[in-house]
């Protein structure tokens, strides 16, 4: 028997195109849901087989951070933009397995009709009207461009004639065929009956080289490419920003006190009015003040516990009366006549706060432990220390002078000894303090 030492490899590569596409970007769509609940099983019950309770629907975790989501992508929509990708490779490549697949499925700047076996096709035509509407061509020596189908204006030229398609004799010309010596050369009969359509396409500039070679560009990119990352943010959904969303989560702030900050500022932490609204018959009262009923607004901010807590802070920071809404508090440390160490610290006080109302109200709903506010001030206050580390603002910056003493009768002058910090223990504040003596 004979034996051969060699290694076997399947084939990836065939024209420049990965044969191991289908596996990588054409999933069903019932397969990639069912992975996306798992997801999200883990994220609200730390199980995929446990649904726990979502406080906030998928889609918006799914946003960027600074539309108010967690910065998670949709497995369904990031197929779907490796699929455009693909498509956008296809037809604006001059590889050969793009002038392949042009060859094998395409018919006179249209896709062909008729079946023809394919495990690439099937995923990338789908797309190809999005690509068709969101690109434009650069016209090099145009044989590749069709001069009534393909965009080389803001829309093809066809559009522009509605009813009077049949002036065209030969629909199926290219921009070659008006180009001479290196200028525009239109038909009399469109100079005569459409002059403002051929301005514009006067306008449209030829290159120089007679050999350039024409190239179609993503109108949306500034580079002209369509990228795997232009692609996804094309096709996923968008929201309105958010001016909080993106700054709660900064390295200054612990992950935890992030994520609640998040859910409070959405509106959806696990309320007594939120359990009322998904159909739990209760008896709501806040455990804190024991006089209202408990909602996230009177938890946070309206409770005579978390106002005595927001007061401390705002009369520490100088910041005021207390707002009438959450955002309004967060934003009122954030003003522009503010360093940025003060605005971080700040974003470092708020999320703390928070976290220790909710903490408090839990100890209390459920350890049955009396809390008093002025006890959370010295925990509201370390953490902030401990945070304060981390900061990276910088405070206003100010130009030192030179003390010059004054000369009294006798010749004898007062003298700055001591310039030094003094911190109190039991508010934020930090004093400058000196001592002048006579010299």
């Amino acid at each position: 028997m004979l034996e051969f030492q060699c290694e076997v490899q399947w084939p990836f590569l065939y024209l420049e195109f990965d044969l191991e596409f289908d596996l990588q970007t054409r999933f069903e769509v019932s397969l990639l849901k069912k992975v996306e609940g798992w997801c999200r099983n883990f994220f609200w019950s730390g199980s995929i087989d446990k649904r726990g309770i979502p406080l906030i629907s998928w889609k918006t975790c799914c946003l960027p951070y600074e539309e108010g989501g967690l910065g998670l992508k949709q497995l369904v929509v990031l197929n779907r933009s490796l699929l455009l990708k693909r498509c956008w490779d296809v037809f604006s490549s001059n590889s050969p397995g793009g002038t392949f697949i042009r060859a094998r499925f395409w018919r006179n700047g249209n896709v062909r009709r008729s079946y023809a076996a394919s495990s690439i096709w099937p995923g990338v035509k789908k797309f190809w009207q999005i690509v068709y509407d969101s690109s434009r061509w650069l016209i090099g020596s145009g044989s590749k461009v069709s001069f009534w189908r393909d965009k080389f204006l803001e829309r093809p030229l066809i559009d522009f004639f509605e009813g009077h398609i049949g002036m065209v004799d030969d629909l199926n010309g290219t921009v070659a065929d008006f180009i001479s010596n290196g200028a525009w050369n239109l038909p009399p009969l469109l100079q005569l009956h459409f002059p403002g359509l051929c301005d514009l396409i006067e306008q449209v500039p030829i290159a120089s080289d007679p050999l350039s070679i024409d190239e179609l560009i993503w109108s949306a990119a500034s580079s002209g490419k369509l990228t795997a990352k232009d692609s996804f943010q094309f096709l996923r959904p968008h929201a309105p920003s958010a001016s909080w969303s993106k700054s709660i989560w900064s390295k200054f702030i612990t992950p935890r006190m992030s994520l609640l900050a998040w859910q409070v500022l959405h509106a959806r932490v696990l309320s007594e009015d939120l359990l009322q609204r998904r159909g739990i018959a209760l008896a709501s009262r806040c455990g804190l003040c024991c006089k209202n009923v408990e909602s996230v607004e009177h938890i946070f901010l309206n409770c005579s516990f978390a106002s005595a807590i927001w007061l401390f802070l705002l009369h520490n920071f100088e910041l005021g009366a207390l707002p009438s809404s959450l955002l309004n508090v967060y934003n009122c440390g954030l003003h522009a006549g503010r360093s940025a160490q003060l605005k971080e610290l700040w974003m470092v006080a708020f999320t703390t706060a928070l976290w220790f109302i909710w903490n408090s109200r839990n100890k209390v709903r459920f350890d049955s432990v009396v809390v008093h506010a002025t006890n959370v001030f010295g925990m509201i206050v370390g953490h902030i220390q401990a945070s304060s580390r981390l900061v990276t603002g910088r405070s206003i910056a100010f130009d030192w002078c030179e003390y010059l003493p004054p000369i009294t009768a006798n010749g004898a002058c007062l003298i700055l000894y001591n310039f030094e910090l003094i911190t109190c223990e039991d508010k934020l504040d930090t004093l400058l303090g000196s001592v002048l003596i006579k010299a």
